[in-house]
């Protein structure tokens, strides 16, 4: 590659896209930029790696000292993702990020700034798809929540009480309302330079994804 390319994935809840990054980081060994978020980790989430998980006031520091390339908040959390890991990566090959529509164009500055080709895609699932897939999550961590009140309640703990369990279903029922809202919306919202697929193996929407890139390259000036 003689250009730096930025590769941004948007889609809603459960549409795939973090399945997707994590073939192409973990399998094909692309790099990905790695976001800096104010919210707690998810289970199964690793620092570092998913996201660098800071405080917000860490957070609010990097922007004072102007360290952010791009910087949204999404759901009340702070994400960002600083100068220094976004040039890193676009320095090491065809570097990849999730992202929501309105934080793109964020992008597009820093992009330029480094010559670099950007490509845009829109990772789609059925509706139906989505809706089984979220319906299995819930059902999921909502039982494991509940095992842990359980298992607090014997403990005489104050998480007996069922917090867990409510907390569980808070998010959730914000994840819901964002993906019957302003999620359902995203794929109108911009001209993506490709669609992606979430029912299909990473690999064969990579392969897209590299024609893609080899096309941009061969016909950008």
């Amino acid at each position: 590659m003689t250009r730096p390319i930025l590769i941004t994935l948007t889609a809603p809840t459960c549409s795939g896209k973090s399945y997707l990054l994590t073939y192409i980081r973990d399998t094909a060994k692309r790099p990905c930029l790695t976001s800096t978020t104010t919210r707690p980790p998810r289970e199964g989430e690793v620092d570092g790696l998913d996201y660098i998980f800071i405080t917000e006031q860490e957070s609010k520091n990097i922007e004072a000292q102007d360290g952010f390339a791009e910087l949204a908040i999404f759901r009340g959390a702070r994400y960002g993702v600083t100068k220094k890991e976004f040039e890193r990566k676009l320095s090491q090959g065809p570097a990849f990020l999730i992202v929501e529509p309105s934080g793109i164009d964020h992008y597009v500055k820093p992009a330029l700034d480094m010559g670099a080709v950007w490509l845009k895609y829109f990772v789609y699932s059925k509706p139906a798809v989505l809706v089984e897939r979220f319906k299995k999550r819930f059902e999921a961590d909502t039982a494991k929540a509940l095992s842990a009140d359980i298992a607090s309640a014997a403990y005489g703990e104050r998480y007996g009480s069922g917090d867990k369990v409510m907390s569980t279903v808070k998010a959730y029922t914000d994840r819901l309302i964002h993906l019957l809202g302003p999620e359902a919306t995203w794929f109108e919202a911009k001209q993506w330079d490709g669609i992606l697929y979430g029912d299909k193996h990473p690999i064969e929407n990579l392969k897209i994804i590299d024609a893609d890139i080899r096309y941009k390259l061969e016909n950008n000036d």
